[in-house]
């Protein structure tokens, strides 16, 4: 069983649109960053968690604050108005 969240954003102002990453805060240990504010962090497109304000790069998954705790990243894309994801 693969029980996992992914959270995605949608930001139409950047070039690459679309993004998906696991909606699990490995900090917070709660399922919350689909809650995040998404904003830009030293040149890093992040979503901060509303649990303790870590930053997670929405590009690589990576926190910010702590390099060795990441987040999976998915590819995503929208091909005929559907949203297609791969793992």
């Amino acid at each position: 069983e693969n029980d996992q969240q992914i959270v995605f954003f949608y930001l139409p102002e950047k070039r690459e649109q679309l993004s998906a990453i696991g909606n699990y805060d490995p900090m917070g240990k709660a399922y919350v960053l689909s809650r995040g504010i998404v904003g830009d962090l030293q040149g890093h497109l992040v979503v901060a968690s509303p649990l303790y304000k870590q930053h997670f790069d929405l590009r690589t998954g990576e926190c910010l604050e702590d390099q060795s705790v990441r987040v999976p990243v998915y590819q995503v894309r929208v091909v005929d108005d559907r949203v297609e994801i791969r793992a």
